[in-house]
């Protein structure tokens, strides 16, 4: 499944210059927590080992492979996997830890790891995708415009009750919210459809800092869609507006068009 390659160049008796530890079996189809643990001795002292720890299972060899210290290839120079794999920044702790505390470790670390997908199947069981580049034939030449209708705001409703619903939240707005240290602008004093409001008649004024425009049959306003969609304000007339009120209660009807031309076939269409 594997083997990690250890520097042991600064023991004595050590079977091989470099020393090489297996690995456990790991997953070939998921994430694998993996913990190289070293402590130093010298050969008189004994005791030097390496541990490598597969998720929580151990697999140790006992020699003599004291550490070069201030060395930067002391601890390891290589970890070899059998099979393709995805490594994630690798942790350093300057102590070489127990087997309990390399295994409270992998426990600590199953929660992010949970959440970063590895590949869904073995990498030989990957199944090759081929795709069909698209030939572009048609062209986008002009910038998208939006274009909507309005209404002008009203305090009278086709139904009565609407009507009467809305002068009745205005008084009590007016009692609340603009009486004592409250206070409120003259036109939401004076006029009920400040606060809410039915459609009334197709409105020509000004509105978001633009002017009616004609398009076929219809009376209303055009912008360039990205004017509205792709920045949260705009400054129109000297005024910060937000652009998430260009579509609101009082919009009747809202129409996006895009020019597309075909240069192959010499045509233009409008969507």
């Amino acid at each position: 499944d594997g083997e990690s390659r250890m520097w042991s160049s600064c023991g004595r008796g050590t079977r091989d210059l470099y020393e090489n530890h297996e690995l456990s079996e790991a997953s070939s189809d998921g994430w694998t927590f993996i913990a190289l643990a070293r402590t130093n001795a010298s050969s008189s002292e004994g005791g030097a080992y390496a541990q490598l720890i597969t998720n929580i299972l151990p697999h140790w060899e006992a020699s003599e492979m004291p550490q070069c210290f201030y060395n930067p290839r002391a601890l390891f120079s290589a970890l070899e996997f059998g099979f393709p794999v995805l490594i994630s920044p690798i942790m350093m702790i300057p102590k070489s830890l127990p087997l309990v505390e390399a295994q409270n470790l992998y426990y600590s670390e199953v929660p992010l790891r949970s959440m970063q997908t590895g590949p869904l199947h073995a990498s030989d069981a990957l199944i090759a995708v081929t795709k069909k580049d698209f030939h572009p034939r048609t062209v986008l030449v002009a910038p998208p415009v939006i274009f909507q209708t309005r209404a002008e705001p009203s305090s009278e409703c086709p139904y009565k009750f609407g009507g009467g619903f809305i002068r009745l939240q205005h008084d009590r707005m007016q009692r609340i919210k603009c009486g004592g240290a409250y206070s409120c602008s003259a036109a939401m004093r004076n006029e009920p459809k400040h606060l809410m409001a039915c459609p009334g008649d197709t409105l020509t004024a000004p509105n978001f800092g633009l002017n009616t425009t004609p398009f076929g049959s219809q009376q209303g306003y055009a912008d360039l869609l990205y004017s509205v969609t792709d920045i949260p304000y705009v400054l129109r007339d000297g005024e910060v507006l937000a652009t998430s009120s260009f579509v609101d209660s009082m919009t009747e009807t809202v129409d996006v068009f895009l020019v597309f031309f075909t240069p192959k076939f010499g045509i233009t269409s409008v969507m």
